[in-house]
């Protein structure tokens, strides 16, 4: 919904391109989100997290090098950009878990 919008708001696109913006969004979501179940189904919780954290950590450098590429710019800062922030993102989420599990046990 929120590609939708976004897209939508900036009233520089068909209703055509809107609607395959929200759909290809909507269907890549889910099959990324979908190749983190197998880790979890196949192995041990702890294991698990860390083979996900690994492959998140490869899918983000490998969009942004190719990120990079199209955008003919220094492919390092965008690498180190985009897993500065995904590293904060899973540490801010690991603590914030913590602290959720430990408030309301």
């Amino acid at each position: 919904m929120g590609i939708h919008i976004a897209v939508e708001s900036q009233n520089k696109f068909t209703a055509k391109e809107t609607w395959e913006a929200t759909i290809s969004t909507l269907f890549y979501k889910f099959v990324f989100s979908a190749a983190f179940i197998l880790p979890v189904l196949l192995l041990e919780l702890r294991k698990a997290i860390i083979v996900c954290i690994l492959f998140g950590i490869y899918l983000i450098f490998a969009e942004s090098l190719i990120i990079a590429r199209e955008r003919n710019v220094n492919p390092w800062k965008v690498i180190g950009e985009h897993l500065a922030i995904t590293i904060i993102v899973i540490f801010a989420t690991h603590y914030l878990g913590h602290f959720i599990s430990l408030t309301f046990r």
